[in-house]
């Protein structure tokens, strides 16, 4: 359908601590280029990075570094039905479990719960003195967690919000640049607003991420649910935020514009859905 399109390929990674300093939100974490020796196993502590090289796979990869083959997926947003190629850059956890962004508002038994962790693990692993030491936009490996995703739904309806949307301007405009290059019609029920690569876009409204990913056509691309009826989808990022199940807020960084996918020219490709119908963001957006 079109709301869920299909979905593979490889999740860009930060790859600075200036920008995780910057964006506590960011996926990805600081560590080092990395090309394994013999031994690649158990023995690591840190967060590393792969180049992935001629003949590899997911699974060899995974069995190298001993970890499982759900924490290579989660650790890089990818799906057993994602490709990889050469000189893509993989993340590679230190353990078996997944890595976590500390936000405003969380606490370690919230975030031990949402993995179905160990608090006393995840202290450990992570030489934490006690529950009170995280910090915001810190990165956390969750020992032995697990990721459980919701495959996303025409049905789905969270209830975000308990207004009603009509065409009175009421979602934000996600991106700095108003130059629209191609307006909404029957042909390309969206539109597109010029922009370099690497802008920041924001959510339009507050709601649950049901998609966070590659999308065939889009390529990166975050699609978001306002409640009501009401979605988003933003195409042809560079870098992504957020992931799928987060809960993020109006005007929250979610993703860096580019030009991935199905495209010409850097820019964002902006959908609004309405009732599962594709709408004119322009009746919607201010």
């Amino acid at each position: 359908s079109d709301i869920e399109g299909e979905y593979s390929g490889t999740a860009p990674v930060s790859e600075s601590s200036a920008n995780q300093a910057e964006n506590p939100n960011i996926i990805g974490f600081v560590g080092i280029d990395y090309t394994p020796s013999t031994d690649t196993k158990s023995t690591r502590t840190s967060i590393e990075y792969y180049i992935v090289q001629k003949g590899d796979t997911l699974g060899n990869i995974a069995e190298r570094y001993g970890i499982s083959l759900n924490t290579l997926l989660w650790a890089n947003q990818l799906t057993e039905r994602s490709y990889i190629r050469p000189g893509d850059k993989l993340t590679i956890l230190p353990v078996s479990g997944v890595s976590h962004i500390v936000k405003k508002g969380d606490t370690l038994a919230a975030i031990a719960s949402k993995y179905s962790a160990e608090q006393e693990k995840i202290l450990e692993f992570n030489h934490l003195s006690d529950a009170g030491s995280l910090q915001v936009g810190q990165a956390l490996v969750i020992p032995e967690g697990k990721i459980v995703y919701v495959a996303p739904t025409l049905a789905y309806s969270s209830g975000f919000s308990s207004k009603s949307y009509s065409s009175s301007g009421e979602l934000l405009w996600p991106v700095p640049s108003r130059r629209i290059t191609q307006y909404f019609s029957w042909r390309h029920p969206a539109i597109d607003i010029g922009l370099p690569t690497g802008s920041r876009l924001v959510a339009a409204e507050g709601g649950r991420v049901i998609y966070s990913g590659w999308g065939t056509g889009y390529g990166y691309e975050i699609l978001i649910d306002h409640g009501n009826g009401m979605k988003t989808r933003y195409g042809h990022c560079s870098r992504l935020y957020v992931r799928t199940g987060d809960t993020v807020e109006r005007g929250e960084l979610i993703a860096l514009t580019g030009n991935t996918g199905w495209s010409t020219g850097p820019h964002l490709h902006l959908e609004v859905y309405v009732g599962n119908v594709r709408q004119n963001p322009l009746l919607y957006v201010k």
